[in-house]
């Protein structure tokens, strides 16, 4: 027997050994992940776990932009399906973090963090808590809503506790690069015969039509989101050529930007701006860019605008009335009863699920009719679509004006993180991808004045997985000096 027990040891061991070759040899070929604290068996289990699961997140992103069309398509023919394709995203970061957690614990390992955001974090998160605690909100509805809104830290924090490296990030560009061109193409053919594609798709037949011209959706189910990723795509690709001065960046930024406009959307459109003048305001400063790169970027921009000029103006003429506080629209009368309702529920707001947010519209809020928005087309029991259209008004209502300055505190520091990890690059793709990052984090700032971004999927997941991505491949670059 003790043979036996010997040669069943020797076997384990040298599996271990095979395990523990095997994980160097891949560190040195591809150098995807840091971690390499642990080099027992089970330590490299779980690197390999991690890595298979970073590979996961890239077709998990892709499902992030079919989800919407996929859960259409099974919308009439099997309404369950289609409810649970719609919670997807949800449930995969829940048990992302589930497993997050029993390997930082398995190994007694201690969360990487940003060291900075996590205060306001936690302070938003009680400030939330006890504000639905007063008001009574049920607790499933109040504690729904909170992860909804925290679903985008949530992938932030897993995303920097995988380990990826400069290596690994550039395979996630070159990969949505890739996905990103496909969109794109299937864009122009959706300009060309929209009715024929969006059959084809199964997607909605509706035409939204600016100067005559099809709003194009391509494989999304509205303008917006298409509108959205282009402009993403677009600032990445300007970022990389404002880094590696290299041409075929700055064409394939051109594409991009001929995609958003082409959706006829404002608010890509105006975020797009905005990201460049911050750039503009951040180079007047200091030597952030290029200068002649930057003025191509622009130059090409203005080309772009110059033959949809009359539409874009009447867009922007458009813009003027539907917003002027005359009219009682859905999204303004959202912003102004937010301000009353902070007011009335001073200083921590109606509680979470209350106002402006999914759960206030899938269990329709006693606060609509208490404030007289039942009757305004688009928040009424019968017709709800744009009870969440918006995402600062669901914050001061529901967290109320301490809730709002603890979330903008995190906004202020997330954007300090990423404009310093951009300032202390030393290689190239690390400087581009982090500028990348910071374009579309102002990006996102504009869009989510007419959405609910922050908690709405696909942008929220893109925006922090970028967020994510740049905080890591800084951490690696750390540990690659300490090591």
């Amino acid at each position: 027997m003790k043979i036996i027990n010997a040669s069943k040891s020797d076997i384990l061991k040298c599996h271990n050994m095979s395990l523990e070759l095997i994980f160097k040899k891949s560190l040195q070929k591809k150098k995807y992940f840091y971690n390499e604290k642990r080099m027992d068996s089970n330590a490299i289990q779980w690197e390999l776990f991690f890595k298979k699961t970073s590979s996961l997140l890239k077709r998990v992103w892709i499902f992030l932009l079919f989800q919407d069309l996929i859960a259409y398509n099974f919308r009439n023919k099997t309404p369950i399906v289609g409810k649970g394709i719609k919670y997807t995203d949800e449930i995969v970061i829940l048990l992302c973090l589930v497993l997050l957690a029993i390997k930082k614990l398995s190994r007694r390992e201690k969360l990487i963090t940003t060291g900075s955001i996590e205060l306001p974090l936690l302070l938003f998160i009680v400030v939330g808590l006890l504000s639905s605690i007063i008001n009574k909100v049920p607790s499933f509805i109040a504690l729904t809503q909170l992860y909804l809104i925290l679903k985008g830290f949530a992938l932030f924090y897993i995303i920097i506790n995988l380990g990826i490296t400069k290596e690994g990030a550039n395979s996630y560009v070159r990969f949505f690069g890739v996905v990103a061109l496909i969109i794109f193409a299937l864009g122009i053919v959706d300009f060309i015969s929209p009715s024929w594609f969006r059959t084809l798709l199964g997607n909605r037949t509706y035409i939204q039509l600016r100067g005559g011209l099809p709003s194009v959706q391509s494989i999304f189910i509205h303008p917006g989101q298409f509108g959205w990723f282009m402009a993403f795509a677009a600032l990445y690709a300007f970022a990389f050529y404002l880094i590696y001065g290299r041409f075929h960046f700055l064409m394939i930024g051109g594409l991009f930007s001929l995609g958003y406009i082409l959706s006829f959307r404002r608010k890509p459109i105006g975020g797009i701006a905005i990201a460049l003048l911050t750039l503009l305001l951040l180079n007047v400063k200091r030597g952030f860019i290029n200068r002649k790169r930057f003025a191509s970027v622009i130059l090409l921009t203005v080309i772009l605008y110059i033959p949809f000029s009359p539409i874009l103006s009447s867009l922007y003429q458009s813009s003027i009335e539907e917003y002027s506080l005359s009219k009682r629209s859905a999204r303004i009368a959202l912003y102004l009863t937010s301000v009353i309702i902070a007011n009335d529920y001073f200083p921590l707001g109606a509680g979470l699920g209350r106002y402006g947010s999914w759960m206030s519209r899938v269990h329709y809020s006693p606060l609509y009719h208490k404030y007289g928005l039942s009757h305004i087309w688009g928040l009424s029991p019968k017709k709800r679509s744009f009870i969440n259209d918006t995402f600062w008004p669901m914050i001061l209502g529901e967290t109320g004006w301490i809730g709002l300055a603890l979330y903008l505190w995190i906004m202020g520091i997330l954007f300090y993180i990423i404009y310093k990890l951009n300032k202390e690059a030393t290689s190239k793709f690390t400087k581009a991808f982090s500028l990348g990052a910071l374009m579309v984090f102002v990006e996102s700032l504009v869009e989510s004045l007419g959405c609910s971004f922050y908690a709405a999927p696909p942008q929220v997941y893109f925006l922090f997985g970028s967020l994510g991505l740049a905080f890591a491949i800084s951490q690696s670059k750390i540990q690659e000096q300490k090591a």
